[in-house]
């Protein structure tokens, strides 16, 4: 398990003002970046881990991002994993140990306007950091 932060874009100028689907749909075919940090094994977190409600942080340049409710759409994330792996099975793919597997976010998208540093923190998994210039 690990923190990521996944940077998008959007075709859409009148972003983020767009039906939730359209959202979804938009992020969904873009061509970002996936920024991991640190993994840690999930026997080492997972026990005692409250995956439903995270204690998190997000900023851009050092000022909270955070909405004013947090959490997985799907609710528990690992419901995901097991969609995920099983969807691989049923088509002849084998989940492989090197992949980097997300499950979706806890905070939503943020617009970041130029350069920028972005940190995000989960409590017991890591933490994250990104320039971007």
């Amino acid at each position: 398990m690990g923190v990521a932060l996944e940077v998008v874009d959007s075709r859409f100028a009148q972003w983020p003002n767009l039906a939730t689907l359209a959202q979804l749909a938009d992020s969904q075919n873009n061509n970002g970046a996936l920024v991991v940090g640190k993994m840690e094994p999930y026997d080492v977190i997972a026990p005692n881990f409250d995956f439903l409600s995270l204690l998190l942080e997000l900023s851009v340049d050092c000022v909270s991002i955070m909405p004013p409710s947090t959490g997985n759409l799907a609710g528990d994330p690992r419901e995901l994993l097991v969609w995920f792996v099983n969807h691989c099975n049923a088509h002849g793919h084998t989940v492989q140990p090197f992949w980097t597997i997300t499950t979706g976010s806890y905070t939503g998208a943020r617009r970041v306007e130029g350069p920028s540093v972005v940190s995000g923190r989960v409590d017991r998994t890591g933490e994250i950091e990104l320039t971007l210039e």
